[in-house]
């Protein structure tokens, strides 16, 4: 069981290597949390400890004693571990495809999409009356304060509900100066706290702790990371050494998809207010623009000498702006966008031909 345990983590470590490689290293943490193969794993080295605990176990003491039941237990706990052994296998060759890739990707994507910008929104101020003392802005208290980072590192998450509810008990105004996906230093400003009175260590302690840092950004609230994984796939396949545009294609095809509904939401409000209606946490959201530049601008920089990569987008763009209402700024975004998209196209694609397929591509 041990030696088949090796074998195992030896896979593991050769598909971590060949996706670090061809997808990027941003992808790996996407096989190591893998749960299927965890499982799997875990029951070989369960096996490999059971099965020595029971023969510990077989003529122990001086008489001649077999645990028939355990020993029983053993042996069909191993032709399970046999046949996860084969479901492992299928497992791992379906798992680093890239379009499994891709498809896990785009689910983290949605899942951010629909926690950052659900589809039904508080509203921006509750009906409830305003308490007369508490702050009405950030910055009106008597102590303003920075909340700084002690360790370099990305945000990986923000406890809204413990700031809101430490921003409640204490009467603090805070507004946040970094947002989860951002790398902070060493004493970089976290957030800028407005209260009545000085807050001690201890209570700037809690604050800080708000503030979840990681050695890498996750997707948790952080819209911008599974876009950057979506995008680094598609630029690797555009690279002279793979040369994969039709996996470039369906990035984008699965970017569309989710930008498709993000187009549609509302987009949040930095305030936040609590139940009597005073203003709390001012949060600044990713602005549209940014979100959508950074899923398509990169792809179009690598693959604009390709006229499918640059007709996809184009197309992609008008899918997404018919989302749109008419004269949003979002649409007034997107047509920006392809205007700059086709104009560089125009300069860089090399036959004329080509570059009288772009309106097809527009009018599709």
């Amino acid at each position: 069981m041990i030696t088949v345990t090796g074998v195992i983590l030896s896979t593991m470590v050769v598909v971590l290597t060949l996706a670090s490689q061809q997808y990027g290293p941003r992808l790996v943490k996407n096989f190591i949390e893998d749960r299927p193969s965890q499982f799997v794993i875990g029951a070989f080295a369960g096996c490999f400890i059971y099965s020595i605990i029971t023969l510990k176990n077989i003529n122990s003491g001086g008489t001649e004693f077999v645990p028939t039941l355990s020993v029983l237990f053993a042996v069909v706990l191993s032709l399970t571990c046999i046949g996860l052994m084969i479901y492992f296998v299928q497992h791992v060759a379906s798992a680093i495809q890239v379009q499994s890739i891709m498809r896990r990707v785009y689910h983290d994507l949605n899942h951010a999409v629909d926690e950052l910008f659900p589809e039904e929104i508080a509203p921006e101020k509750p009906s409830a009356k305003p308490t007369a003392d508490a702050p009405r802005t950030i910055g009106e208290g008597a102590e303003l304060t920075c909340i700084r980072s002690h360790r370099a590192g990305y945000v990986q998450y923000v406890q809204d509900d413990d700031l809101m509810r430490l921003a409640k008990e204490w009467d603090l105004g805070v507004e946040l100066k970094a947002r989860p996906g951002d790398f902070v230093y060493d004493g970089y400003e976290l957030a800028s706290v407005n209260s009545k009175r000085a807050l001690d260590d201890d209570a700037l302690g809690e604050l800080r702790g708000i503030f979840v840092m990681g050695t890498f950004p996750t997707h948790q609230q952080d819209a911008t990371f599974p876009i950057r994984q979506m995008e680094e796939i598609a630029i690797r396949a555009l690279s002279p050494g793979i040369n994969d545009p039709h996996t470039a294609v369906e990035c984008i095809d699965y970017l569309t998809c989710s930008f498709r509904k993000l187009a549609r939401r509302t987009w949040p409000k930095p305030q936040r207010f609590d139940a009597e209606g005073a203003l709390r946490v001012i949060a600044p959201p990713r602005e549209f623009e940014t979100l959508l530049r950074q899923a398509f601008q990169q792809i179009h920089f690598y693959g604009r000498q390709d006229i499918t990569i640059v007709t996809r987008i184009v197309a992609s763009l008008n899918i997404i702006a018919e989302e749109c209402p008419s004269g949003s700024e979002r649409r007034e975004t997107i047509v920006k966008l392809t205007r700059e998209v086709i104009q560089e196209s125009q300069e860089s694609l090399p036959f004329a031909s080509q570059r009288e397929r772009i309106p097809d591509a527009v009018s599709a």
